[in-house]
């Protein structure tokens, strides 16, 4: 199931983003500058003061952009996965490199798609970025048109990645 993240599942994002990206990170200095700037900025689960137990501050953190955060949960409702999307400028290119299309829609860039491995190519991912593509069409989004932009940036080492998000059409 996918679901909006909550208040209690922030030290499990921040595990599952760590360690799914430990083994790129001992051989890839972009990888390892991307999980630190990760872990400190919009998935740091510090709270700005008292909100609450149930809200989350990475959700917050994007929802206060414009954007939102997602997680996918196992059967007894375990973090399986996690992904975010924000307001973002234009994309100067595409992961096809094909130029991205010229248009009045608003863009939005995906981030932090992260699977635990143990639920890795069990549709976890996919449904994700299903959840994110709904909300960027929904004309129910803040200031939502119907429709949007959306792109991801990712480095070059992540190879697995990229594919799955070629073979997704981005």
């Amino acid at each position: 199931a996918v679901r909006y993240l909550d208040g209690g599942d922030g030290a499990a994002v921040q595990e599952m983003f760590e360690s799914a990206h430990r083994a790129l990170a001992a051989e890839h200095k972009s990888v390892r500058k991307l999980i630190r700037a990760a872990l400190a900025t919009d998935l740091n689960n510090e709270r700005d003061g008292d909100d609450g137990e149930r809200r989350s501050p990475i959700r917050d953190r994007y929802r206060k952009s414009g954007g939102d955060f997602w997680a996918a949960t196992g059967a007894c409702g375990d973090v399986a996965g996690c992904i975010g999307v924000r307001p973002a400028p234009r994309p100067r290119r595409s992961l096809s490199d094909e130029p991205p299309h010229r248009t009045e829609l608003p863009a939005f860039e995906i981030r932090r798609l992260v699977v635990r491995s143990e639920f890795a190519r069990c549709g976890a991912g996919s449904m994700l970025l299903t959840a994110v593509e709904q909300w960027a069409v929904s004309p129910e989004r803040k200031g939502g048109y119907g429709g949007a932009i959306l792109w991801v940036s990712l480095p070059a080492a992540m190879g697995e990645a990229r594919a799955f998000y070629k073979a997704r059409g981005f």
